[in-house]
């Protein structure tokens, strides 16, 4: 009789771990998107599978996906955060049961732009120059101020624009001007101009 109860234990014990207990989450992040992916076995008890983002101590779900018939899962959300930030994925079956993944640790990436404005003094056209804006995904806002703050232009760039001209700097007066870029509401760099 032990030895047919000992059985049943291992046997109930290689049942409840077959591989659709294991999700292994990995990803990346970059200036404008986060990407997950996991891979999970087909399982037809899930019901309903959670990415959650880490708030405080606590994950919130920020998605609910339907288990597909394929083991290949993907999620990607446009990402404002500046620090790292947890991520996990939690199946849950439809007694209840869960399954968690692993804890994916995910840092946005720095964008550091090369502003060049040029000519400098300005006598009629000046022109920008972002080399590292290329791999842009945002649009870049373009704001021009006197010296005193007082707004007299405003633009924008599509991403991935390299080269492009200022405007309406040939219609203003002479005097020194104070451009600013933007991105995501973010100033990343202002350069100042001499109109003449």
């Amino acid at each position: 009789m032990r030895a047919v109860v000992a059985l049943l234990i291992t046997f109930c014990s290689i049942a409840w771990s077959y591989a659709s207990d294991v999700i292994t989450l990995t990803g990346y992040v970059d200036d404008a998107n986060m990407y997950l992916q996991w891979n999970m076995d087909v399982d037809p008890s899930v019901e309903a599978i959670y990415v959650e983002q880490k708030v405080g101590i606590a994950y919130e779900p920020i998605a609910v996906l339907s288990p597909q018939t394929n083991r290949q899962y993907s999620f990607d959300q446009p990402t404002t955060a500046e620090s790292s930030q947890l991520y996990r994925v939690r199946a849950v079956r439809i007694d209840g049961q869960q399954m968690l993944s692993n804890e994916l640790n995910l840092t946005p990436q720095a964008t550091t732009f090369n502003i060049k404005v040029y000519p400098n003094p300005v006598v009629r056209e000046v022109y920008a120059n972002l080399p590292d804006a290329c791999q842009h995904p945002r649009d870049i806002q373009i704001r021009v101020t006197d010296m005193y703050g007082r707004h007299v232009g405003a633009q924008t760039v599509a991403p991935r624009t390299v080269n492009f001209e200022i405007q309406p700097i040939e219609q203003l007066e002479a005097g020194i001007y104070v451009i600013q870029f933007w991105v995501n509401g973010k100033l990343e760099q202002s350069t100042s101009i001499i109109k003449q």
